[in-house]
């Protein structure tokens, strides 16, 4: 039997401006998203109102700033302006990583374009990081798969720093895939970041109650590896015996980290979480952890 990934893609046509200018020309050769222009030296990324859908170029420009603040740390490099084309058939909010495709496409094109050498972990690394800039804080799976996935194999992808291991599967294995025709634009709606955000907040919460300086660890990797310097299981049982509720109010943990609404928004949600007056603490880190345990076995 021979697995085959999806068909779908982003496709771009790149090009030097030919006026040697400053400025970066998005053009979409779907009518309905509309072509963008901007200043090399001014590129502004947007988050979206909230209810609302991103501008298709804010995750093209988070690619290209990506790459450009990579690029400034390791010395100065020249712009020039470019051209762009882009084309693709990923379905939107479909949950086949439209928008992580759009931006890794956009690091890669940008990567070759000033002659950044190209290193595939670097590259899934960046692009990964990269999309934070619209307010969307992964941890780099889509990401990952794009740029290190192999034919034929599943991969096992672990974090700081990213990384693919290829695993193959059994000749017998069988996916199922269906569409249920409903839309979830992840970078729109606080779903995504919610699952973050509570599990920054639970990492911080057993930091606190076990005696620990809280305000420097946000994953719970950290927590256990750095801070406690314990076994998963002996974190899974931690987790069983401190965080007692199913869920844990806004109030209550401004009074836990004696904080103040605008300093608990400010040091521990995200723009589109700020609403957010309920966190489910216990079972996100559980669900992390747990998913470690199983992983390791």
């Amino acid at each position: 039997m021979s697995f085959k990934a999806i068909s779908q893609n982003i496709l771009l046509a790149v090009a030097t401006s030919p006026h040697d200018d400053d400025l970066i020309q998005l053009k979409n050769v779907q009518s309905k998203y509309k072509n963008f222009k901007c200043n090399i030296d001014h590129i502004k990324i947007e988050p979206p109102a909230p209810g609302t859908y991103p501008h298709w170029h804010n995750y093209f420009l988070c690619g290209v700033k990506g790459i450009f603040d990579y690029l400034h740390k390791m010395g100065d490099f020249q712009r020039k302006g470019f051209m762009v084309a882009v084309s693709g058939n990923i379905p939107p909010a479909s949950g086949l990583s439209s928008s992580s495709a759009l931006v890794c496409a956009s690091a890669l094109a940008t990567a070759y374009l000033f002659k950044l050498p190209l290193n595939k972990q670097l590259l899934a690394t960046l692009s990964a990081s990269s999309e934070h800039y619209i307010g969307t804080i992964g941890g780099g799976m889509d990401q990952a798969i794009a740029f290190l996935a192999k034919k034929g194999c599943a991969s096992y992808i672990e974090f700081d720093p990213v990384r693919a291991t290829p695993i193959e599967l059994p000749t017998d294995a069988v996916f199922v895939i269906a569409n249920s025709l409903s839309e979830a634009n992840k970078a729109a709606t606080s779903d995504f970041n919610q699952r973050v955000v509570e599990c920054r907040i639970a990492t911080k919460l057993l930091a606190k109650l076990t005696d620990r300086t809280w305000q420097d660890v946000s994953k719970l990797r950290q927590l256990q590896s750095e801070v406690l310097d314990i076994e998963l299981m002996e974190l899974e049982s931690l987790i069983k015996k401190l965080l007692t509720k199913d869920v844990y109010t806004k109030d209550e943990l401004m009074r836990i980290f004696h904080l103040s609404s605008h300093e608990f928004e400010e040091q521990l949600l995200t723009p589109n979480t700020k609403h957010s007056t309920e966190f489910k603490l216990r079972q996100r880190a559980l669900h992390v952890v747990q998913g470690e345990l199983i992983s390791d076995r």
